[in-house]
């Protein structure tokens, strides 16, 4: 027999976003906080990414500035606020992180597929029973993948998830118009 050939590895994935834990501000290296630092953003979790890494940037240069000028708050201040920008950017930053689903694993969003192709879209209440989560989140959940799920999930991940639901559905439409013979 002969040798097998070795496959490259793919490059086309679309890379899960991690946090930055430092960044270069005027030629020097400075490392974030753990306490401002943002989440593991993965793109099933539907967070607005663009906007959160732009206000990390930001967030970036206002530490980097306070500490060169020795002007950092203590510890505990910016602990509790989770930010040291100022306020209507620091509110904007935890209403964009509270909107995303970082509690949400990979698991959870096969899982959440999988039981919206068994009972339908739209039966969120058999989807929350199916996955043992409360069904305020799965709504908002549910909310969040029609709405953001074509432009967040990459799109052969959109399709086959929606492939699946609608394939599910149309199994579930034919069997029930099937029982009421």
């Amino acid at each position: 027999m002969g040798k097998r050939e070795r496959r490259a590895p793919p490059t086309d994935y679309n890379p899960v976003i991690e946090p930055k834990v430092s960044m270069v501000v005027n030629n020097r290296k400075i490392k974030l906080p753990k306490a401002l630092r943002l989440p593991r953003m993965e793109d099933h979790q539907f967070f607005n990414r663009d906007r959160l890494l732009a206000l990390s940037k930001i967030e970036f240069q206002t530490f980097a500035t306070l500490k060169q000028a020795n002007q950092l708050p203590p510890r505990e201040v910016y602990e509790s606020k989770q930010s040291i920008l100022p306020d209507e950017f620091a509110t904007e930053k935890l209403e964009l992180l509270n909107e995303g689903f970082d509690d949400w694993t990979k698991s959870q969003y096969f899982q959440f597929v999988k039981a919206a192709a068994k009972f339908g879209r739209n039966d969120v209440a058999a989807i929350a029973a199916d996955m043992d989560l409360p069904a305020e989140r799965v709504a908002e959940y549910s909310q969040a993948f029609w709405a953001y799920g074509s432009t967040e999930l990459k799109e052969e991940e959109w399709e086959r998830a929606v492939g699946s639901i609608e394939k599910g559905e149309a199994v579930s439409t034919s069997m029930w118009c099937f029982l009421t013979l």
